[in-house]
Order: C-alpha cells, then structure tokens, then sequence
C-alpha cells in the first residue's frame, strides 16, 4: 500500500501532465524499482508488487506517448518560390527526394537556385527543422527513455541497437 502511494505521488496527473522539473522523479522512480525488484530475497509478495508497479508504469508510458504523437520534427515552411522562415535548418524537395539541409537563422529562399533540383519537374516545398526542440518533441524523449528503461525488466537488456541481448 505505501508502494501504491509513493507511485501514485510521484505521478501525479500522469506522466504527460508532468513538467521537464519531474522527470527526474519520474526516472528515479523508476530505477529505485527496478533495483528492488533484483533484491534476491525479497518476499514474493513484495517481488509481485514492485512489478505489478513497474508494469503499471509501463502502460502509463506507452499511453502517455500515444497521447503526445509523434514527433513534429520537418514542418512544411514555403511552397517552391517563397521564403521559408526557419531557425534551425530547412530542406527542399518532396517525400522521397530531398536536399540536403541547410543552416538558416531567419529566412533561406526556397528554390532549385538554393538548393538544386532533388526531384525535376516537380512542385516543391520547403520544411523547417526547428533548432530549439518543441516541448513535446522533449515530452517524447523523455517517455522514451522511460519506456526504455522499462523494457529492461520486461524484455532483458538491450544492445546498442535497441536488440534484445542474452
């Protein structure tokens, strides 16, 4: 039951509703359960609940991130022909066939005469990358680190490639 208290404290209204200053909390709970359940001689008991919480946890992570969305990343900026204003790096070009990017601190011109021509004879745009993240953008990297950290308990520790090891 005191499990269930500091769980549900530290949560809060749930893991999106947390600001940036309680994500911290949010991965020090997280730890501190997943090295409780290690403890070799814990009582079943005890062992089923940390995991019953660390599952729940789980779940609330994985909700929380189909609730954000994904990235926003690339934001369409100017049709072929306008200036695109972007602080960060913009590209050009269609789905499939871009530019490479290019740095922009205000505005870049969205043309073939800027960046070439990565898809002839067809219209273009230009999409911004911003160079300051979207607080969501932040929002989904820290549910994925949760949920990766998670997974260690469910799936076993992964690799630097995000496989499954062991």
């Amino acid at each position: 039951e005191y499990l269930s208290e500091v769980v549900d404290g530290a949560l809060g209204e749930g893991m999106e509703a947390a600001g940036a200053a309680d994500w911290h909390l949010h991965t020090s709970l997280i730890g501190s359960l997943k090295r409780l359940y290690q403890v070799e001689d814990l009582p079943d008991e005890v062992t089923s609940n940390v995991l019953f919480h660390l599952g729940r946890l789980a779940d609330m992570a994985d909700s929380a991130l189909d609730r954000v969305g994904a990235s926003t990343g690339w934001s369409a900026c100017a049709s072929e022909g306008e200036a695109c204003k972007c602080q960060g790096v913009v590209r050009f070009g269609v789905d499939g066939a871009w530019s490479a990017p290019a740095p922009s601190s205000n505005t870049t011109e969205c043309s073939t005469e800027r960046f070439g021509d990565p898809r002839p004879h067809m219209s273009k745009r230009c999409e911004c990358l911003p160079s300051k993240p979207d607080t969501s953008d932040l929002l989904r990297a820290h549910l994925l680190t949760l949920r990766a950290s998670l997974s260690e308990v469910f799936c076993g520790p992964t690799d630097d490639a995000g496989a499954a090891s062991g």
